[in-house]
C-alpha cells in the first residue's frame, strides 16, 4: 500500500472560495463554504481566503436563502 503525505491541492486557474446550499436526503439544506486550491501558497493566501470566507458567512447570516456565490 503506497503512503502519500503532504499533498497540497492546487487549481490551474485560481483559488476556489464560494458557498453552496446543498439539499440533504431529509429535505433540509446544508450551507457549505468551500476554500481550497491554495497549493504551496496556503499560509500566504490564508489571511485573504479567511477574509473571503468571513464575507460569505456574513452574507449568509443576513440572507440564509442565498444559493451560490463566488469571490
Amino acid at each position: 500500500m503506497p503512503f502519500v503525505q503532504g499533498l497540497r491541492p492546487l487549481r490551474d486557474t485560481n483559488v476556489h472560495v464560494d458557498r453552496e446550499r446543498r439539499l440533504k436526503a431529509d429535505g433540509t439544506h446544508s450551507r457549505i463554504i468551500h476554500s481550497y486550491g491554495q497549493g504551496g501558497s496556503g499560509f500566504t493566501l490564508s489571511f485573504g481566503c479567511a477574509a473571503d470566507v468571513l464575507e460569505l458567512l456574513s452574507e449568509l447570516e443576513k440572507s440564509p436563502y442565498l444559493e451560490r456565490a463566488s469571490l
